[in-house]
């Protein structure tokens, strides 16, 4: 078995830094990019609900339509 030395365990701190470097780095990035992904959501969030707000009231006012016509119709038939 050999003994290894100084250099070999320098050159292994040397890779692992790196790589974890690497990854470090690429953590960064996806945190930086997950602002402006969010920022996107939460307008498409607004956006869905004014359009929810809006679809309740056509369904409001075509209930009130029929209605209408419903209480017409009873009261030629009546």
């Amino acid at each position: 078995m050999a003994i290894l030395g100084p250099e070999t365990f320098q050159t292994g701190l040397y890779w692992s830094v790196l790589v974890q470097g690497d990854v470090i780095d690429r953590v960064e990035q996806h945190v930086l990019h997950s602002g402006a992904h969010l920022e996107k959501g939460r307008g498409h969030l607004q956006g869905a609900g004014r359009r929810q707000k809006a679809a309740r009231k056509v369904t409001g006012i075509k209930l009130v339509y029929i209605g209408l016509y419903w209480e017409g119709l009873v009261l030629a038939a009546g």
